[in-house]
């Protein structure tokens, strides 16, 4: 091989190693990579690989997935009202879907955190519904809700029934209570 053969060559090779720039091509599918974003805590970079993911769809099943992984990504960026209209579309799109129990679930995380506890309840029940009561995920989601909601209905005060949304994996999101703060330790 000739000498700038060879160092043609091997400067192809070594592009080949290089990082893909924002937007290029890939092999891997537009979900996978939403989803393995959302595991390395990048939800803003999931969520444009979810909407590519969902433009691509291929059938109300594949896109309702993407949707639900665009919704969960909307949930990890704060964005509580734009995910639940995610979720709630990707519900009427396929609410037979493998998918449902955890698209409803996130629904339910989503209605909860935006203040909307009896939305939360619903999504959460049909979520159960779906796995016939076996996601201990779900049944402690319900047990938290309709707590907060009796907690209202009794004119407790919200504020010392604070709770954290937790993801434990992909689409699986529990509320799980923080720790109430002593008095001497709240904040004014």
């Amino acid at each position: 091989m000739t000498r700038p053969l060879a160092a043609f060559a091997l400067l192809f090779a070594l592009s080949a190693c290089a990082p893909q720039p924002p937007g290029a091509a890939s092999a891997e599918p537009p979900e996978e990579i939403g989803l393995r974003l959302l595991a390395q805590d990048q939800p803003e970079m999931a969520l444009r690989a979810f909407n590519r993911a969902i433009a691509a769809a291929n059938g109300p099943v594949a896109r309702a997935e993407a949707m639900t992984g665009a919704g969960v990504a909307m949930i990890r960026l704060g964005r509580m009202t734009e995910a639940a209209r995610m979720l709630e579309a990707a519900i009427a799109l396929a609410p037979d879907a493998p998918g449902a129990p955890v698209t409803l679930n996130a629904l339910g995380v989503a209605s909860y955190a935006a203040g909307r506890p009896e939305e939360a309840l619903a999504a959460f029940r049909r979520a159960e519904a779906l796995v016939s009561g076996e996601d201990p995920a779900i049944r402690a989601n319900i047990a938290l809700a309709e707590a907060v909601l009796e907690e209202a209905s009794a004119d407790v005060e919200l504020d010392e029934f604070d709770y954290d949304v937790i993801q434990y994996g992909h689409g699986v999101w529990r509320l799980a209570p923080r720790r109430a703060a002593a008095p001497e330790e709240r904040r004014p």
